[in-house]
């Protein structure tokens, strides 16, 4: 019932405002998913899938033996170049992407953790000030979808104390100390037992989900799994993909 009544509402925003293209922003038909010419299809992450890292074994860095320590696993139905990019900057602009991105992330929930049940799908939460500033969290516009796809309760369960640098100039050294004291659990959660869905827009070297993930932990979670709509590529192969497009 409910989720017929969220396709009526979406059928009805379509009406008021023409979708586009996730991709390249482009106006498409009613109920044309993208524009026809752009796919994310050379992107999506292939099985057999690393459960630490979310990528194709044959993409996987990840030494062996070394289960993670505050997570369970991290999933994402797209290694993040090309079109997936283009959609992941377009979610940042509070553009189109989030109904495709989530329902991808949903394909990827079911395939990586079909026997799993959780609790609560929560996000990484933004500073005040950036969220402020850019007025909403994409990663909470992906969480709020997934909890409507799934049906599982969405709680924020985190804050994020103080703006830190952006992360994608620095080293994965660099990123583990940048984000090191910035999450808390939000005042008056409890994740004490619960089963977490803990979602993100991309996973790079994960600091920042592991970061909250430990927070979790540290405040009693029972696990943490993380979602995401993309992950990215070890730097070389990211590279040599990137040289042809």
């Amino acid at each position: 019932m409910y989720k017929e009544a969220a396709r009526v509402r979406d059928f009805l925003i379509d009406l008021i405002y023409p979708p586009r293209c996730p991709y390249c922003g482009r106006v498409i038909a009613l109920g044309e998913r993208t524009c026809g010419t752009c796919t994310a299809e050379p992107w999506r992450i292939a099985a057999p899938r690393c459960g630490r890292c979310g990528r194709n074994r044959r993409e996987c860095t990840c030494s062996s033996g070394h289960a993670p320590k505050y997570y369970q696993g991290v999933a994402a139905p797209f290694y993040f170049g090309g079109t997936v990019r283009s959609a992941v900057y377009r979610l940042k602009r509070r553009c189109d992407p989030v109904r495709l991105l989530s329902e991808e992330m949903y394909r990827s929930l079911r395939e990586s953790y079909g026997d799993l049940e959780f609790d609560r799908i929560t996000c990484i939460p933004m500073s005040r000030r950036a969220r402020r500033a850019r007025g909403f969290n994409q990663s909470r516009e992906l969480a709020v979808a997934l909890a409507r796809l799934t049906g599982i309760r969405f709680e924020e369960l985190l804050v994020k104390h103080f703006d830190t640098q952006v992360q994608h100039s620095l080293t994965a050294e660099e990123r583990r100390a940048n984000v090191l004291g910035a999450y808390d659990v939000r005042g008056g959660a409890d994740p004490s037992g619960l089963r977490i869905l803990l979602v993100d827009d991309v996973f790079t070297t994960g600091s920042t989900a592991i970061e909250c993930a430990k927070m979790l932990c540290f405040s009693g979670a029972q696990s943490v799994h993380i979602l995401c709509a993309a992950i990215t590529l070890p730097e070389k192969r990211e590279y040599r993909v990137d040289k042809r497009e």
